[in-house]
């Protein structure tokens, strides 16, 4: 008698190997804390990084403030190449909201005209000379 049909329909597909599988995860152990952690919702709900994922199932993640939302298509059998992975999922995350400026500008030098704000080396010079700077 041949088991073979009956052993890929007992055959597990874990929801945190999933995620490492097609590469939305770059470790299964970070795919594991992530879903014991709540941060990965399966069908809606919270779930364990142990639960079945097949087709058709909505995989929602939500890290670092970010919203993502995706749609099994299929369930590998083994690690597959990032090109490849993109195929076993549909992305259904709404598109990123415009950040606020809260940085706008904190990463650029204001604009100060010549002769103010801080001294330049050679005029620091010239009032070390001068005795200008309290030396």
């Amino acid at each position: 008698m041949n088991n073979k049909g009956t052993e890929e329909k007992n055959e597990r597909n874990r929801l945190d190997l999933w995620l490492k599988q097609v590469c939305l995860y770059k470790s299964r152990s970070e795919a594991t804390e992530d879903c014991n952690g709540g941060k990965v919702r399966l069908n809606g709900h919270r779930t364990k990084a142990a639960a079945d994922v097949k087709e058709n199932d909505v995989v929602e993640i939500s890290k670092g403030g970010n919203e993502r939302k995706f749609v099994v298509l299929s369930v590998p059998p083994k690690q597959l190449a990032k090109e490849v992975a993109k195929e076993a999922y549909r992305d259904e995350s709404p598109p990123p909201t415009p950040k606020d400026d809260l940085f706008a500008g904190a990463f650029s030098a204001p604009k100060v005209a010549r002769g103010e704000g801080r001294p330049t080396k050679k005029d620091r010079r010239d009032m070390d000379k001068s005795g200008g700077r309290g030396k």
